[in-house]
């Protein structure tokens, strides 16, 4: 079960309720750090900052000149 689930239960034979909030390890995980700005900036630098060491007539990207592992 991921996410959060609410539900309400009764307090012991009382006519009082309370809400109850459960939340899992996988949900608590995910909002911890936000990874979406990293990803944004990893994107950027990837595709589209020139490689200062390019000629000026192409300016290619680390995403031009990587060459995937053969292993």
């Amino acid at each position: 079960m991921d996410g959060l689930y609410e539900f309400t239960i009764n307090l012991f034979e009382s006519k009082e309720k309370i809400d109850v909030f459960y939340e899992t390890e996988n949900s608590l995980l995910d909002k911890l750090v936000d990874f979406s700005n990293y990803q944004r900036e990893i994107t950027k630098r990837v595709k589209e900052i020139r490689l200062p060491e390019s000629n000026n007539k192409d300016k290619l990207t680390l995403n031009d000149v990587y060459v995937a592992s053969q292993y």
